[in-house]
């Protein structure tokens, strides 16, 4: 992240297994150069984002179903949901020691996730909150939003 909390920054600098690369540029070199993208929330929010990234860079997702609560996550098909630190250092084991399968990197594609974050998937929200009439009358204006 952007500003890493000081007892993160310490517990890195006394490991030998751990980097810390915080304000990174351009983020593509860490997913190109990893085998899984891991995301063992417990509680907060702003990682989901980073999990389409992830997608679209055709890279296997291990995540808490909270870190994947809101986007199109079905286990075992586009991801893995595990709830427990054992079976999530399980699955990365296994996935470190065998590779994703080759129908989970199929369906990781970025057409796919741009279609679920396009205003049609969010249709339902969106015309709750007004978006809608908003959205039309700028096309209608010749502005594309």
């Amino acid at each position: 992240g952007l500003t890493p909390h000081p007892d993160l920054e310490e517990a890195v600098r006394k490991s030998t297994r751990a980097e810390l690369h915080a304000n990174v540029p351009d983020i593509r070199p860490y997913f190109w150069n990893a085998s899984a993208y891991v995301v063992p929330m417990r509680f907060g929010g702003g990682v989901r984002q980073k999990i389409f990234e992830a997608w679209a860079m055709r890279l296997p997702v291990v995540s808490t179903t909270m870190g994947a609560e809101g986007i199109d996550a079905q286990s075992g098909v586009n991801c893995w949901l595990e709830d427990s630190p054992a079976a999530m250092a399980a699955r990365l084991a296994n996935i470190l020691d065998q590779g994703a399968p080759e129908h989970l990197l199929e369906l990781l594609d970025l057409r796919r996730h741009r279609r679920l974050r396009a205003p049609d998937a969010v249709a339902g929200p969106a015309e709750a909150a007004g978006f809608s009439e908003r959205h039309e009358g700028a096309q209608q204006g010749g502005v594309d939003v």
